[in-house]
């Protein structure tokens, strides 16, 4: 990518031109949606026969419209940079003790739910601001991302509707090739020290039992031909996290739309029951969580499908970056170990700055 293309990339974002760029796991290019234009889409059945990149809210029917981004695909190779040391330790502005404290009183409410069986799990998150500086770069970020974080789905985007965000998320929410469909319950977040896997404990197992059981219910309804492979543990950059892998067919009838509206929001960034839990973390986080835990990904016009859910990301403006992470909370879940979950899951994007 020749620097007068980055340098036009980061001008059209500060103006909050419509574009995408993305990059696919395993990818050694990006693709890029540069001079296109942008809608916003009423509902996720309005998807249905649509292309474009999609970015959509946690609360699709909230205030946070969902947005398509269209145009000419253009294909770059990924350049090679000088890569952030993934092992560096992550630095979280002073006023992380107060946040701390608030998150503090929000686990023992949600905690507190959970210990009266209202939920079997419920996910809490939090967001916090650094100062952005002048010099910079949504696009050198992005591709540091890229570099870095190999396994991941790697995005960047800007509009008037959303302004501009990036993201490194490794969790699928719907793909598909032909006709081979795929998702996954991933869910359980422990470090990797010096790349040895971690021993999972029963908190983490039964966070991600949770999830796999809700996808495989959905896909009895909507699926034929399924493949369930796992649990199994892989790596997000320091991160490790279980996964089940999903592949199947839709039945006769099912539809891209009516999958999404199934599994968005899947138990990984809500909870179950899951409209209760919707409903329990708009009225008790504390703040709106906009894109994030929502999906984003491209509808391509040959039929593939590369949908992801929106974690591990940050919203960018003129004077702050906002980071976003949260942790699936159960009755085995502990406070200060939540804390430094989501901290460490904050620490992929801090890495890249």
């Amino acid at each position: 990518m020749e620097d007068n293309n980055c340098n036009l990339i980061d001008q059209k974002c500060r103006k909050h031109d419509p574009l995408a760029l993305f990059r696919l796991p395993g990818a050694n290019q990006i693709c890029a949606l540069i001079n296109g234009k942008y809608e916003e889409v009423p509902s996720i059945e309005a998807l249905e026969g649509k292309t474009g990149f999609v970015a959509a809210p946690f609360n699709c029917s909230g205030t946070s419209p969902l947005l398509l981004i269209q145009g000419e695909k253009e294909f770059f190779p990924l350049p090679s940079i000088v890569q952030t040391s993934d092992n560096s330790p992550t630095t979280l502005p002073p006023e992380q003790e107060t946040e701390k404290l608030e998150y503090e009183k929000k686990f023992h409410l949600f905690k507190s739910a959970i210990d009266k069986g209202e939920f079997p799990k419920i996910v809490l998150s939090r967001m916090t601001k650094i100062a952005c500086k002048e010099s910079f770069s949504p696009l050198q970020t992005f591709l540091k991302a890229c570099n870095q974080y190999s396994n991941s789905f790697i995005y960047l985007y800007s509009s008037p509707l959303t302004g501009i965000w990036l993201g490194c998320t490794p969790e699928i929410l719907i793909s598909r090739r032909g006709e081979e469909w795929q998702t996954v319950a991933l869910a359980g977040t422990l470090t990797s020290e010096n790349g040895v896997l971690p021993h999972w404990n029963q908190k983490n197992r039964t966070e991600q039992a949770h999830v796999a059981s809700y996808i495989r219910t959905i896909l009895e309804e909507q699926a034929r031909q399924i493949q369930e492979t796992g649990p199994g543990t892989i790596q997000a950059g320091r991160l490790c996290h279980l996964k089940t892998t999903f592949r199947f067919q839709l039945k006769q009838g099912a539809s891209l739309s009516g999958l999404l509206r199934k599994l968005h929001p899947t138990p990984a960034v809500c909870g179950l029951p899951k409209q209760k839990a919707i409903s329990f973390i708009n009225r008790n986080e504390g703040y709106d969580r906009k894109w994030y835990s929502g999906f984003t990904g491209m509808l391509d016009s040959n039929g593939d499908i590369d949908i992801y859910v929106n974690l591990r990301c940050m919203e960018i403006t003129d004077k702050e970056l906002k980071l976003y992470a949260g942790g699936g909370l159960v009755a085995e879940s502990e406070m200060e170990q939540e804390w430094t979950e989501t901290t460490n899951k904050m620490g992929t994007i801090l890495t890249l700055l």
